[in-house]
């Protein structure tokens, strides 16, 4: 994976930092990435998707263990940085747009690509401001499928990702005040598993 200085050197050669705005943050802890790898569990035939792909840490990793990956990043510059670092990578699709269409459904053009794949999974180190409407889209893209008479549903067989932990004890959440909306649709759609890795000092996050 890629070091701290070497993510910096990668943001510094375009005069580029992690936008706020985007909700950037770039994983810098090896063993915060073995253990995201480890739950991930490929096998080498998977397709993943892969949202935020940054400058291309985690993305290499993924390339040695899944058949194929298809990387969205929002950020024409670093999608164009993954691009040139992983140029020759037959099993590598690099989207530079908002996995997104708004807050209720995932990109068409993502679909596309995964369409006719069988089980997707999502591994992603994710950007704070897509997680939760992905997440849940990406549930319910998986429950349509299960019902679809389509030829080529798109069905994501396990969301694998780092968070906040905010986020992941909202989306855990039994009861108290954390429950509401977005955990009583994992409750219903899915098995959640909350890893013990603490990303906490782990991250390099936007200063701007």
């Amino acid at each position: 994976m890629q070091t701290l200085s070497e993510i910096r050197a990668l943001l510094a050669s375009v005069g580029r930092r992690p936008r706020r705005a985007l909700g950037q943050h770039f994983l810098i802890d090896g063993n915060l990435m073995k253990k995201l790898l480890e739950l991930a569990d490929l096998g080498g035939g998977e397709v993943v998707l892969e949202v935020g792909a940054g400058t291309g840490s985690l993305t290499e990793e993924l390339l040695q263990r899944a058949r194929r990956v298809v990387a969205v990043e929002v950020d024409t510059v670093l999608a164009e940085i993954v691009r040139r670092r992983l140029a020759g990578r037959g099993n590598l699709t690099v989207l530079n747009c908002d996995v997104l269409a708004g807050k209720h459904a995932i990109a068409a053009e993502v679909l596309e690509l995964l369409r006719g794949e069988g089980n997707v999974h999502l591994v992603a180190n994710l950007p704070y401001n897509v997680a939760v409407p992905l997440i849940l889209n990406c549930l319910l893209a998986s429950w349509r499928a299960a019902r679809s008479r389509e030829d080529r549903p798109v069905c994501f067989r396990r969301l694998t990702f780092t968070a906040q932990r905010e986020l992941v004890e909202r989306m855990t959440a039994g009861g108290g005040a954390a429950y509401g909306p977005a955990s009583v649709m994992v409750a219903l759609l899915a098995g959640a598993t909350r890893g013990k890795a603490d990303a906490a000092a782990e991250l390099l996050a936007p200063a701007e």
